[in-house]
């Protein structure tokens, strides 16, 4: 492994290139894992070079092989996708390449369906005179002009906009059952269907997490067979494939599966006989009746925002009427699509899109009924699983003047409290190698806590022969020179009540000592206002006059970051969206400023069940690591390059005094530079 990192074969792809025998040595022991088909769990701080500690010995074992293995890299977000995409997997592919001309490894990028022009939807549009917004009328008359549409036009992400929902579901497939897959007319052109053919036979294929679970859940792979998975950003799995599983249910449901009776009506006049726009007003009646029902059950004050755990104590709703009401609802949508399955197969017309297309819908709509069935009418058998979580959110908003307030913000809620079994089951039992990688991976300087998340310690236990290596990378910064950890004298706890008095002016004050560049993080929106408040009227006091604030939620985030960039005395002001995906190397990024300690919130229906689960062990068998890895992901935004220099403040008392604190420094395995004044950061980033 030690030539493919040599200086003369790394400078092909990177000329600044200089050896980390850190990196080298994680490529070396993830080369023996992929050789004995075991697992392996990868911490690579920023600057470790973790994605080609993957890479090289992945491609590697496929040029050692007549017939290459197949990998599959997952990523959370798409911005590390197209990276990986673009520039990481061709350079280590180039670099094999020079030395075994004769492999041809093929490799591509899978996003999902609504990350692409839908060619029929704009074949529609053409020849309809429905409103559309400028861009898509822009869309449109370039299909018209040339009958297509280049590649550029069909990814979605080379937009120079963010398209709203109205737009992307003009656009777009965004539900699965609108593709027609081979029964579309534009199956051959289509960049989705595209790449999803080049998936199944691709040595790498480059997707995403919702892709992958996807496949998990519905029982068909998108990739075919595949012998390395890479979970790339793995400190997200466990609340992704939570999220990914949460079922909602509320009128919004039953709304959504009307609209689509009503289209397909629309596109098969031969279906409208099947019911009637009163049936299906009297059916969101019945559903809203029901709902109304729940909030009374629940809810003391229905235009108070409120979440409520469901326990087997706890009735979701306490009147027969309400739940009568939901059973007919159910019970009618149904039937409609009973016999729309019906009349689809026994259609003349088998052949015709709209009718597979209809078949297809009508299966679907029946199980979300299903669903729903099991959830608001047989919902105790769900609270027999201590590992499922059912809550009620009543979020009061006006939809609709016709809605009387709070009754659209009634949604019902159920999510795995654990993924452990999940991934084993899908992902770890199986031949396959799974790598785990993250600059933020590690909790006390061990994984104990990502192998029980993920199901690592499940194998473990079933399959104790089952390979399992763990590397954690050194930093090739020295942070030791490089960051300047501050507390101030006066720090406070950040539970005490008079915090968010307190944090303001400390913020005021460390703002002006850097002279600006700095990033922000607030655990709340509530102390990002009080701290923006106090911005504006010191800089009304003359103070701060000439350094720029931008605030998240007044630009989108990457603009906000490159304007960021731009000008290094700016400042942004941002909550936890901006604890990862932040790369601000050099003096644009000198300070990076957390309010307090980023513990997960104890009302969340998730931590609920895990105190309960775990009782008084919950705050060091679970609190205490998820804040620790979302310190870690925050403190990472800092150091980015060998020249930075970075204060890193995190104003929360509990820092010093906390009993935590031993388990907090051994996340960040480094002797730390400390500061306890004003003067201290000055100096430091004068280079003293």
């Amino acid at each position: 492994m030690d030539f493919v990192f040599s200086p003369e074969i790394m400078r092909i792809a990177n000329p600044n290139y200089e050896p980390r025998p850190s990196q080298i040595e994680a490529a070396r022991r993830i080369r023996r894992a992929l050789d004995n088909s075991s697992h392996f769990i990868l911490e690579g701080s920023c600057g470790f070079g973790k994605t080609y500690a993957y890479l090289a010995p992945i491609v590697q074992h496929m040029c050692d092989h007549d017939e290459a293995p197949r990998a599959v890299l997952v990523t959370n977000g798409i911005s590390l996708q197209e990276q990986l995409y673009y520039q990481d997997v061709p350079s280590v592919i180039s670099l094999f390449q020079s030395i075994h001309p004769e492999k041809k490894i093929s490799y591509t990028l899978l996003k999902g369906r609504s990350n692409y022009v839908c060619l029929s939807k704009i074949a529609e549009l053409a020849h309809t005179h429905q409103p559309m917004t400028p861009e898509t009328r822009d869309l449109v008359r370039r299909y018209k002009e040339s009958g297509s549409l280049s590649a550029e036009d069909l990814d979605i992400s080379s937009f120079d906009y963010v398209p709203d929902f109205g737009t992307l579901k003009d656009i777009a497939c965004v539900d699965a059952e609108e593709c027609h897959g081979k029964d579309c007319g534009f199956y051959g052109e289509c960049a989705y269907q595209a790449n999803r053919r080049r998936a199944k036979t691709s040595n790498i294929v480059i997707t995403n997490y919702h892709m992958l679970f996807t496949g998990y859940k519905s029982g068909i792979s998108l990739f075919d067979e595949y012998d390395i998975l890479v979970f790339d950003e793995a400190h997200d799995i466990q609340n992704v494939f939570r999220d990914f599983l949460e079922e909602k249910i509320s009128i919004y449901t039953f709304e959504n599966l009307n609209r689509k009776l009503v289209e397909m009506a629309r596109k098969d006049d031969s279906l409208s006989h099947l019911f009637s726009r009163e049936q299906l007003n009297y059916t969101v009646q019945k559903v809203t009746n029901y709902f109304q029902h729940v909030q009374r059950t629940l809810f003391f004050d229905p235009n108070k925002e409120e979440s409520k755990l469901i326990k087997a104590d706890i009735p979701l709703c306490m009147y027969d009427e309400g739940k009568r009401d939901m059973a007919e609802a159910v019970e009618s949508l149904m039937s409609i699509f009973n016999n729309i399955e019906e009349q689809c197969e026994e259609s003349g017309n088998k052949e015709d899109p709209t009718v597979i297309q209809n078949y297809f819908k009508a299966v679907a709509a029946k199980e979300s009924l299903r669903r729903v069935w099991e959830t608001l009418l047989s919902h105790e058998t769900l609270l027999e699983d201590d590992n499922m979580a059912m809550w009620v959110r009543n979020s009061p908003y006006d939809f609709s003047k016709k809605q009387e307030k709070g009754l659209y913000g009634v949604s019902v809620h159920t999510k795995p409290v654990s993924v452990a079994k999940d991934m084993l089951k899908g992902f770890l039992s199986s031949e396959t190698s799974c790598i785990f990688t993250s600059a933020t991976l590690s909790v006390g300087g061990n994984f104990n806590y990502l192998k029980e998340a993920v199901g690592i310690s499940l194998l473990e236990d079933h399959d104790p022969d089952r390979g399992i290596d763990e590397f954690i990378g050194e930093s090739p910064f020295d942070l030791s020179e490089q960051e300047l950890w501050y507390l101030s004298e006066n720090a406070m706890d950040g539970n005490d009540k008079a915090f968010p008095d307190y944090l303001p002016s400390e913020i005021v004050r460390i703002i002006e000592a850097t002279n600006g560049g700095a990033l922000c993080l607030f655990t709340s929106y509530y102390n990002l206002n009080k701290v923006s408040s106090a911005i504006k009227e010191a800089k009304r006091n003359g103070r701060l006059s000439k350094i720029r604030f931008l605030e998240q939620n007044t630009m989108p985030k990457m603009r906000i970051l490159e304007e960021f960039r731009n000008d290094p005395d700016s400042c942004v002001l941002a909550t936890k969206s901006f604890f990862q995906g932040v790369d601000v190397p050099g003096d644009s990024l000198r300070a990076l400023i957390l309010d307090k300690f980023p513990f997960p919130s104890p009302v969340d229906p998730i931590m609920i069940k895990l105190n309960e689960k775990y009782g008084s062990r919950s705050f060091q068998k679970v609190f205490i690591p998820e804040m620790i890895i979302s310190l870690k992901q925050a403190v990472g935004r800092g150091v980015r390059s060998v020249n930075d220099r970075c204060v890193v403040a995190i104003l929360d008392g509990r820092l010093s005094s906390a009993s935590y604190k031993t388990k907090i420094f051994k996340s960040f395995p480094y002797k730390k530079r400390g500061a306890r004044t004003i003067e201290e950061i000055e100096a430091f980033l004068k280079g003293e």
